[in-house]
């Protein structure tokens, strides 16, 4: 209920309250319970309920933890291609661009629709992030910017991809952009829970 209300804080809280709940009732074996009318294993219950979560944790923009339950999800119920698909999704926002590809890798062989456009993107970010990397220690700040862009635009508060651009501007001495990315990193960093 409070999901389709929009009221996300309480529908990530209610699934977290029910995964937790199913994954300490009973064992992981098993058992049942009903949802929806059906009977479900436990296991596949509290899945169920992380990628939900997951879900609203994402709509509040808090996507490391929405990333976290979505590989929870995925430990309990390894063939759930929807926590491997929104998982991907936060991945990739991340900047996460490895996790992404290997979240949407599972979630197509799980036979999950139309992902290959997904699947070449990350596949892609992924490879310009490394190939930035690379170029970066090489001292070519302006082949790595280019690389870049796109990581850039997909995951625009990602500390990495941000941590990448700041080096490659500095290497092309573009000080006003290195230093603007700096700000944005360091309001970031602040913002991040204590850990």
């Amino acid at each position: 209920a409070y999901f389709k209300q929009s009221k996300w804080e309480a529908a990530a809280d209610t699934y977290a309250q029910g995964a937790a709940l199913a994954f300490k009732l009973v064992p992981l074996d098993y058992n049942s319970a009903t949802a929806d009318g059906k009977l479900v294993p436990l296991a596949s219950l509290a899945s169920v309920l992380y990628s939900n979560g997951a879900n609203a944790l994402d709509k509040l923009g808090r996507r490391h933890e929405a990333l976290q339950c979505c590989h929870c999800a995925l430990r309990l119920k390894a063939d759930n291609s929807k926590a491997a698909v929104r998982g991907a999704q936060c991945a990739t926002a991340l900047g996460l661009f490895s996790d992404s590809l290997a979240l949407y890798r599972a979630a197509a062989a799980q036979g999950f629709p139309d992902l290959e456009a997904e699947v070449a993107r990350a596949e892609r970010m992924s490879e310009d992030m490394r190939k930035a990397a690379e170029l970066l220690a090489q001292d070519n700040g302006t082949r790595a910017k280019v690389l870049l862009s796109d990581a850039y635009a997909a995951a625009p508060t990602s500390l990495g991809v941000l941590e990448l651009l700041v080096k490659a501007h500095l290497l092309c001495k573009e000080f006003e952009e290195a230093r603007a990315l700096v700000k944005t990193l360091l309001r970031l960093v602040q913002a991040l829970p204590p850990s």
